[in-house]
């Protein structure tokens, strides 16, 4: 990154300054939505657990579990 020799008005200057930031690397600066909301992510995802367990084929299979174990 070069640095930029900047002149304000009558005698004012700014010598050697970082004028702005590039992405040189090419690397996106672009978040994903977990890393912008993560503790909306972590209340949702339990929620869903919930629902998705709540359906009535879970108590055949813990049924047959339970019966390999008797």
């Amino acid at each position: 990154m070069s640095k930029t020799k900047i002149k304000i008005g009558d005698k004012n200057k700014i010598n050697g300054s970082f004028i702005g930031t590039q992405n040189i690397e090419g690397e996106s600066n672009k978040k994903s939505f977990t890393d912008k909301h993560p503790i909306l992510v972590i209340l949702i995802i339990p929620f869903l657990i919930g629902f998705i367990l709540l359906f009535p084929f879970w108590d055949s299979i813990v049924k047959y579990v339970g019966n390999l174990f008797k």
